[in-house]
């Protein structure tokens, strides 16, 4: 998203004026140091003797001149907008900065002092190297119009020569103008060139990093994904060793279910031989009948186990489910404490449902005893059971895809435990 109105186009242009910038904050440094450099040199020159007073002057204006013209520049560029006039004004910029160097030259000595031409050389190198080769060769073409236009102006007499004394032929004369913009283009050249190699080589390098940061994350993609596999293997060995305990655990368990059928088979037997022979009314019956309900309710734990051994398979039958919850609240009220309450609220007449009754009963003494352990500290504990009938409609089973709409039955389990 962009913010305050800007678009990437301008931000791109932004960035670009802002390097353009830095470039020539840099430039501005350096050819303050440089001036700065000069001048003192030519400082040095006048306490010996060598350079007169009207040549100190001439270099010490000329030093002031490139250090002002720096940073007048940077103001005014720092109003810049466009890339554009940008880079013209560079380019006007670089001429400003030749014609500082060539009044130093021309003070230090004129056509005496060409060997100092080697500034332009050190302007061209470092164009070369920032700017475009077009740039560098009309930066070239500047400094050899501006050395022509001094040399020429001092071979005429149009402008004095510094060393009166300092006298060669024209001949010589122009072997060291004709040397001087063969270096000067010779430098244009090879630090265009250099440049452009660098820029492709660089250009190059940003591929192939671009290419290697992309198989890098390819790679880091592969690893993650590999130890996400290895992770899910390893998860899946410790669950295939658990359902082979569990697998084990449930032969076991069928293996004593069925002994303990047998063991209630005398039970039942017994208990039935005995009622026969006890008639009705006595006390002794009422307790056998207890004994058999009792290895009724054996047996279908037993039942639980097999099934839980996968020794036999669930049996879903139509059952009243009121009966079995007050007999697992029966069964319940001798196993939890006397200062819990149980509070019933079962609806008669609730209906059928197709369940397992060993299952709904043993899910109930579940949790009832889970709610009794946790209202153990409780001061006032009450266990409320529920059971009643409900209709759900399209809205209430829209989160659940396994109902559909119509009666059901609500069995509520609820305690006063604090969470």
């Amino acid at each position: 998203m962009n913010h305050e109105g800007s678009t990437p186009l301008a931000q791109l242009q932004d960035d670009n004026l802002k390097g353009l910038y830095k470039r020539h904050l840099i430039e501005a440094l350096v050819r303050s140091v440089a001036s700065t450099g000069m001048w003192v040199f030519a400082l040095i020159a006048f306490f010996l003797g060598t350079f007169k007073t009207y040549q100190f002057i001439g270099i010490s204006v000329s030093v002031i001149y490139l250090i002002m013209m720096s940073f007048l520049i940077l103001i005014i560029i720092r109003y810049m907008i466009e890339r554009g006039p940008y880079e013209y004004f560079s380019l006007f910029i670089n001429q400003l900065e030749i014609i500082g160097y060539t009044a130093i030259i021309y003070f230090c000595g004129g056509i005496e002092a060409s060997y100092l031409t080697l500034i332009y050389a050190s302007l061209i190198a470092y164009v070369g190297t920032v700017a475009s080769q077009r740039h560098t060769f009309n930066v070239a073409s500047l400094c050899v119009a501006t050395f022509s236009l001094m040399f020429g102006s001092v071979h005429f007499g149009i402008i004095p020569q510094i060393n009166p004394n300092f006298t060669i032929t024209w001949q010589y004369q122009l072997l060291i103008f004709l040397a001087v913009i063969f270096l000067l283009y010779m430098v244009a050249y090879i630090s265009a060139s250099s440049a452009n190699l660098l820029r492709r080589h660089r250009d190059t390098l940003y591929q192939q990093n671009t290419v290697l940061e992309g198989t890098n994350e390819q790679l880091k993609h592969e690893m993650k994904e590999r130890k996400r596999v290895e992770e899910e293997k390893r998860k899946l060995e410790v669950e295939l060793r658990q359902a082979e305990k569990m697998e084990a655990i449930g032969t076991l368990a069928g293996g004593i279910a069925h002994d303990f059928n047998n063991i209630l088979a005398a039970i039942f037997g017994y208990c039935q031989l005995a009622l026969m022979k006890i008639p009705e009314g006595h006390q002794a019956r009422n307790n056998l009948e207890e004994v058999l309900t009792a290895g009724k309710r054996a047996k279908d734990l037993v039942q639980q186990i097999l099934t839980f051994s996968r020794q036999t398979e669930p049996v879903l039958v139509p059952i009243d489910i009121s009966p079995v919850l007050e007999e697992a609240l029966k069964f319940l009220r001798s196993s939890i404490p006397t200062t819990i309450e149980i509070r019933q609220n079962i609806q008669a007449d609730s209906g059928l449902v197709l369940s397992d009754p060993t299952q709904i009963h043993q899910v109930i003494i579940n949790l009832c005893t889970n709610a009794a352990h946790a209202m153990l500290e409780s001061e006032k504990s009450v266990l409320e059971v529920s059971l009643t009938n409900v209709e759900l409609d399209s809205a209430d089973v829209a989160n659940d895809p396994d109902l559909a709409p119509g009666g059901y039955l609500k069995l509520s389990i609820s305690d006063t435990a604090m969470v």
